[in-house]
């Protein structure tokens, strides 16, 4: 018996995650650029206006399993309406750092990005954050109100962020290396291919994905790390601060799809309803990820509110 015990716990590492490795020098995109803060590694995308005079400033962060490729259809639009616009790939996604001694909690990420923007010319920022990403702004406006200009949630999946946090059973499983590398091996073969991708976005989108937007989500989960990485991502969670969103005083936006079938617009209702400078918007027709499916609609929609808020 002891026999059989040890071969299933040395037999996941025996499998091949199949990843790629990542060139040293590789930029994904154009506007790439990478930057340490706080000892950890950060992929941004930067597009700088030419003026002298900008209309502000815009930070996108995307939600679980994104990248700065989720808001392809946004950055040159606020680009070319004046604003210094930046979108970051959060630690364990996109091309940011892979380690696994990171903490991922919302109030991390967000002391985590305020770090970042010390780097960046601009003083006050209008934060946008996509479901995941949404804990992580609303991290950022309580933590430090006099640097925020906007708070902007997309379809938000809001997260508890107080300091006493419980670990769980799961947690604890995953903390034992066979279980992890189990984990890390069927995540690598089960989710990170084409078409699992192209069936997770065709649940979000609400409708089937082109091919752009598939290959776009699977590149940066093939590389070496990624799998081991987004498994210690929920692992080392521990929030840094007490976030209470009610007392947040700041404009902010709260863009819904109504078909929302990830995060019901009933969870944005009662967002709305906890923060008291909030107004809330629904796009029709519209499910996970409005800024990519409703790009027209969703580009709008923020650009007047930034500009009545500025």
């Amino acid at each position: 018996m002891s026999g059989i015990i040890l071969f299933l716990l040395l037999l996941p590492f025996f499998f091949s995650t199949g990843e790629k490795t990542l060139e040293k020098d590789y930029k994904p995109f154009n506007e790439s650029r990478f930057i340490e803060a706080k000892g950890v590694q950060i992929h941004y995308r930067l597009l700088e206006p030419n003026q002298t005079e900008i209309a502000g400033n815009v930070l996108f962060v995307h939600g679980f399993s994104g990248s700065t490729f989720s808001w392809r259809k946004n950055l040159e639009y606020f680009y070319d309406s004046g604003f210094r616009v930046v979108a970051v790939d959060l630690p364990a996604y996109g091309f940011s750092d892979k380690r696994t001694d990171i903490n991922h909690s919302p109030t991390a990420r967000a002391d985590l990005l305020w770090e970042f923007l010390q780097f960046l010319p601009g003083e006050k920022w209008s934060v946008v954050g996509h479901s995941m990403g949404a804990s992580v702004v609303v991290a950022m406006a309580y933590k430090q109100p006099e640097k925020t200009e906007n708070l902007i949630l997309v379809n938000g999946a809001y997260f508890d962020m107080s300091i006493a946090g419980r670990r769980g059973a799961i947690k604890n499983l995953l903390q034992f290396p066979p279980v992890q590398r189990w984990g890390e091996v069927i995540a690598a073969r089960r989710f990170f291919h084409h078409e699992k991708i192209k069936e997770l976005l065709g649940s979000a989108y609400g409708r089937t994905p082109d091919s752009l937007a598939v290959a776009g989500y699977l590149e940066p989960f093939l590389y070496r790390g990624t799998a081991k990485a987004v498994i210690n991502s929920f692992l080392n969670s521990f929030e840094t601060f007490q976030v209470v969103p009610k007392e947040i005083d700041l404009p902010t936006l709260i863009i819904w799809g109504d078909n929302d079938t990830w995060v019901p617009l009933s969870a944005g209702e009662k967002i709305h309803a906890e923060m008291p400078d909030s107004e809330l918007l629904v796009i029709e027709n519209c499910g996970h990820c409005p800024m990519e499916t409703h790009s027209e609609e969703f580009n709008k929609v923020l650009l007047n509110f930034l500009k009545l808020n500025q």
